[in-house]
């Protein structure tokens, strides 16, 4: 019965937005010099991509919602509003966009409407009015997990679905599946370019889906001699943003058991702290551990190879063919059962440690940097 109001709900707010749409639209061909932005993105903040992909993709950016760990500026945020005051401007917003811009940005679920599918009127509208619909997809708003539990049988690689509490499992799995399908459809019908993780945010897409840009808000890449030629304190780091969900109960085990047999090291474990603290700590470690269910890599494991660290992390291109070229030799591929052995002969072998870093900080730079990330996108949307 929830359920059942929260759609009516829901689509009723769709038509009162949808009022509001038909009133402001004569206004974007009245005033259509107000607005003159060729390129828009709009989205919820995460992980500082949403500002950086404006940057690099000069967008007019509209930000839906607050980030704690971030403090960007966009040209419209609209993240302080009300709720109810949001959902009436993105309608207002909209048709200005429809008259005068040629690409819209869908970063992860963000949308003008609120609606119960998946955005396909609004794309529908934007392809009417000639726009390019470009996704960029980040991993819950399309991953269905039913899907996700049956790849993970199918390669044999467990998977941290695998591990929701059953009393909220069938729900969750049904709702992630249901939404997914919709999202997929609405991006199957009308969207021009798809970017994201085609396994790891494995969904009903059938369109080809270019990995996501990861580029990170430093963009140095430099080889860092003077940390990597003091090993007198080996310094480990670990920085989850959801721990439960990305290993880090085996990352504990192994490193416990590493000390245990007299190894020395700093190990440092950082959840819910800010990035500047975050991007503090990774200059000053040898080793980062990202995340250890997931077949590619997260921001962090990024912003390691950036900060010239050995990386852990179970992605490989195997389980995630549409990762850049070269990735497994940027960084240790180590899938949960494999931390402890792999931390340990790294341990042993710091000197490989050490050239395997630069490795991935040179890798990251080829394929992650801000340059390449603008050449990697315009290459694909222009095509």
């Amino acid at each position: 019965m929830r359920s059942y109001l929260k759609k009516f709900i829901r689509q009723l707010v769709f038509f009162i937005q949808l009022f509001v749409f038909f009133l402001a639209y004569p206004f974007a061909y009245l005033f259509k010099g107000i607005f003159k932005y060729k390129k828009v993105i709009i989205g919820r903040e995460t992980a500082n991509l949403l500002n950086l992909y404006a940057k690099l993709f000069d967008c007019y950016s509209i930000n839906l919602d607050v980030n704690r760990f971030y403090d960007s500026r966009y040209q419209n945020d609209l993240s302080h509003l009300p709720k109810a005051l949001k959902l009436l401007v993105l309608p207002i917003i909209f048709p200005f966009v429809l008259r005068n811009s040629s690409i819209i940005y869908y970063f992860s679920s963000a949308s003008f409407f609120i609606s119960n599918d998946g955005r396909n009127f609004e794309f529908k509208i934007a392809k009417k009015h000639n726009l390019q619909v470009i996704c960029f997809l980040m991993g819950s708003e399309i991953r269905s997990l039913k899907l996700a539990q049956n790849l993970s049988k199918k390669i044999n690689s467990d998977h941290w679905s695998n591990y929701l509490d059953s009393r909220v499992s069938t729900q969750l799995i049904a709702q992630s599946d249901f939404r997914s399908r919709i999202y997929s459809e609405a991006i199957n019908n009308h969207a021009d370019v798809v970017f994201g993780a085609e396994r790891d945010n494995i969904s009903y897409i059938k369109k080809r889906i270019h990995f996501i840009p990861m580029p990170v808000s430093r963009d140095n890449y430099n080889i860092n001699r003077e940390k990597w030629n003091d090993l007198s304190q080996v310094k480990i780091l670990h920085s989850p943003s959801s721990p439960l969900i990305k290993g880090t109960q085996i990352v504990m085990a192994a490193v416990k058991k590493l000390e245990l047999e007299g190894y020395k090291f700093t190990f440092k474990f950082l959840s819910g702290v800010s990035q500047d603290k975050v991007i503090h700590e990774l200059d000053d470690c040898h080793f980062a551990l990202n995340e250890f269910y997931a077949y590619c890599p997260g921001l962090f494991g990024i912003e390691a190879l950036e900060a010239n660290c050995l990386l852990l992390t179970s992605a490989k291109k195997e389980f995630e063919p549409s990762l850049f070229d070269g990735c497994d030799d940027a960084w240790v591929s180590t899938q949960y059962y494999e931390i402890y052995d792999n931390l340990k002969y790294y341990l042993d072998n710091l000197d490989l440690a050490k050239a395997r870093a630069n490795q991935g900080t040179l890798w990251a730079k080829r394929h992650c940097s801000h340059l390449a990330s603008t050449n990697y996108v315009d290459r694909i949307v222009k095509s």
